[in-house]
């Protein structure tokens, strides 16, 4: 093992350390490729191990240490990558923490998220492991089954009861009055307190300031800031986990969506500010499609004074006028995503989009442009509704319309197929016949 990694981790201690597992542990010993949701494009810098880890972690560090609790985050899959040969019993073997807490939000990394929680328990059988996430959330009666498993925290916001539990862990407390979680006793018994805790917006941003240096010499470093707006959707797209439909089932909640304090979202913009550095990192926004004009103004005027260099935005409409030369104000390397899934109108609509045809999107596109828009991606899937052999060879027809209509204006077609998970508490995943 590297031995200034095995110095820097024989000192971590923590009252709870997030493990984020890769999506398939031990990929070391496999030669298989395997694809994270969604792929991996130019604009997800993750690789196909999935090593980006939720947002949550980083909030909860935040929400946990202000309450003097010591959170750790440790990118499992980052680290196997970066150091290939390392022995990872022996790493996980000389940390000394009291919970340990692995994510489990997309089903790409079930796998090694299982795998990862298994070796754990057989390294520190008496330390308890967490799981928390949409698919745990989700999957959580099935998850308190495996024997390594002793605590599910459900719900999209478990700041609080994630305090409540590491004190009475602490203070030796009892656990039943804890919102959302779901354990087991020292019997092994079945526990499970119910899901009472509905924030009703997100009261915490990331402290972004204390991000990592990039190396000079790294060939591919990543400079990318991802930033929630909201949790949940008021959008019904049939094969999201994240659309306003699944996001109440899985919840078992009565609304679609919880925005982000705006005081929140400028700490989080001038936290950015802080990182050294800021003007060479690349912002990506996610659920400003969400957002009211209003609102949206509000969050461009932040993010202009984040010295960013470029801005990401997904746009489930095609964006208004005044909101593009507003995007272009705060940022003039903005990039805005665009998701019809298919050019076949009547398939965009049953795929949850539909909002606009391909000819009122490319008039659209060329206003943008003109209004300073840096560069716009398309994105069309394969695996929608009725969506025949032939309806993906005409979008790939069209897309090598679109590269050619618009040659050299940085106007990106992409098209990929829908894998490897439906994502569960989705539509189309609780209607399959449908």
């Amino acid at each position: 093992m590297n031995e200034e990694l095995d110095s820097t981790y024989k000192k971590l201690k923590a009252d709870i350390l997030f493990v984020h597992a890769p999506a398939f542990y031990d990929f070391r010993e496999e030669s298989k490729v395997y694809f994270p949701f969604f792929s991996t494009s130019g604009d997800i810098p993750i690789t196909p191990l999935y090593d980006s880890f939720p947002l949550g972690f980083k909030t909860l560090q935040r929400f946990l240490t202000d309450r003097e609790f010591d959170a750790k985050i440790l990118n499992l899959t980052s680290l196997l990558l970066i150091y290939p040969g390392i022995d990872i019993e022996s790493l996980l073997r000389d940390v000394d923490v009291k919970v340990f807490g692995i994510d489990l939000h997309w089903m790409v990394h079930v796998q090694g998220s299982l795998e990862t929680a298994s070796l754990i328990k057989r390294i520190h059988p008496c330390v308890p492991i967490l799981f928390g996430g949409i698919s745990a959330t989700y999957f959580a009666d099935e998850l308190i089954r495996y024997p390594f498993v002793d605590f599910v925290m459900r719900g999209y916001d478990t700041h609080l009861p994630m305090a409540k539990l590491l004190e009475a862990l602490k203070e030796g407390l009892a656990l039943k009055a804890i919102p959302n979680l779901l354990w087991k006793d020292k019997q092994g018994n079945i526990i499970d307190n119910g899901l009472s805790h509905f924030p009703s917006n997100m009261l915490t941003g990331i402290d972004w300031s204390n991000m990592p240096g990039v190396s000079k010499k790294s060939l591919f470093p990543i400079t990318d800031i991802v930033t929630v707006e909201n949790s949940g959707c008021i959008h019904k797209c049939g094969w999201c986990g994240g659309s306003g439909d699944a996001f109440k089932r899985i919840n078992r909640c009565s609304h679609t969506l919880v925005q982000k304090d705006m005081a929140q979202y400028e700490y989080e913009m001038k936290k950015i500010k802080e990182i050294p550095g800021n003007d060479t990192y690349n912002l990506y926004t996610c659920g400003s499609y969400n957002q009211s004009d209003d609102r949206l103004e509000s969050i461009l005027s932040c993010i202009s004074e984040s010295n960013l260099k470029s801005i990401i935005y997904d746009q489930y409409h095609l964006t208004s006028d005044d909101i593009l030369k507003s995007m272009v104000k705060a940022n003039d390397k903005t990039v805005i995503n665009l998701s019809p899934q298919s050019h076949d109108l009547r398939i965009s609509k049953l795929s949850g989009r539909g909002s606009y045809n391909m000819e009122e999107m490319e008039r659209w596109i060329e206003r943008a442009l003109e209004f300073g828009i840096f560069e716009i991606d398309i994105w069309f899937f394969i695996g929608m509704p009725e969506q025949s052999e032939k309806s993906v060879l005409d979008t790939v027809d069209y897309c090598n319309k679109i590269l050619n209509h618009f040659k050299g204006k940085r106007v990106i077609p992409y098209i990929c197929p829908m894998i490897p998970f439906l994502d569960p508490g989705s539509t189309f995943f609780e209607n399959p016949g449908r």
